[in-house]
């Protein structure tokens, strides 16, 4: 299964961003869900709910400066039942999915 490499992602643009002071913020958010059949979906904690309760959770990459603030990425984080189940990864995602074997 193909991966994203962060680290080397974010170190082939850093230099280009232009504020040696600038931070890269990564931050996780849950988006309440109720069903089995949107990627992702599962039990499992959400700051959003402060609970565990059914949701997908997004991972978001943003660069931060004194000169102002610009997303970089969103990545959909799957948990173990849901990359250990192949059938049911590749019935959830959208056709193109990086994830999914007709990628």
């Amino acid at each position: 299964m193909p991966t994203r490499d962060a680290t080397s992602y974010v170190s082939t643009r850093w230099e280009s961003l232009g504020d040696d002071d600038a931070l890269l913020v990564i931050d996780e958010s849950g988006f309440l869900k109720q069903g089995k059949a949107s990627c992702g979906v599962a039990r499992q904690y959400t700051g959003s709910a402060g609970k565990i309760t059914t949701c997908q959770i997004g991972v978001f990459a943003c660069y931060v400066s004194r000169h102002g603030h610009a997303f970089i990425d969103r990545a959909l984080y799957l948990p173990k039942q849901w990359t250990n189940d192949r059938v049911r990864l590749n019935a959830a995602c959208a056709a193109g999915c990086w994830l999914c074997d007709e990628a």
